[in-house]
């Protein structure tokens, strides 16, 4: 078995980010991301993926995350929330 690091992205996205500038944990987060999107630069690794063995593109075709609280970690921020 070999495991190695693969690079990728999801090229179609959308969802807001409403910045509290005054109180960050305040801030907002809700984004979509289209599964099959999915870019490895690799057609046969992107094909599987988006194959019943990972993200099931045909029955879940989008991706969701929204924060369901933002809070302050050190001198960074922690984002809780729901992938769905």
């Amino acid at each position: 078995m070999t495991v190695t690091n693969v690079r990728g992205q999801f090229n179609k996205a959308s969802g807001t980010l409403e910045l509290a500038d005054d109180d960050p944990t305040r801030s907002t987060i809700d984004v979509t991301i289209d599964a099959a999107s999915v870019d490895t630069n690799s057609a046969d690794r992107d094909k599987h993926l988006r194959s019943d063995d990972f993200l099931d593109v045909t029955n879940h075709p989008s991706i969701h995350f929204k924060a369901k609280q933002i809070k302050k970690a050190g001198a960074r921020y922690k984002v809780i929330g729901a992938l769905t």
